[in-house]
């Protein structure tokens, strides 16, 4: 996809990621449904490791199990034994990875 005139706001997820360095930072990106708000995002952190964890109307075993799937893939590394609760994917800590 094609950014026209978005260097402003990539520019500013940019800052957002490296304040985090120091201090939690929470940002919220809203938008009209198929604008490009996810694209925008992963533009922004194209140069490091993304996690992208999608929610869909599952269960939260089901949920963990993709989430899990994306942690390994992502980081290669295997996760031991079934994880079925967000806290234990959340639990997961590395100041190399962001997570969206």
């Amino acid at each position: 996809m094609k950014f026209f005139d978005r260097e402003y706001e990539i520019n500013k997820l940019r800052e957002i990621r490296s304040l985090s360095h120091n201090a939690a930072q929470f940002t919220v990106l809203t938008g009209r449904r198929r604008i490009g708000k996810t694209s925008l995002v992963m533009k922004a952190h194209e140069d490091e490791t993304l996690l992208y964890f999608f929610v869909t109307r599952s269960t939260e075993s089901v949920l963990c199990e993709e989430f899990a799937d994306e942690l390994t893939q992502k980081l290669n590394i295997p996760l031991l034994g079934r994880v079925e609760r967000f806290a234990d994917i959340f639990d997961y800590r590395n100041d190399r990875i962001t997570i969206i």
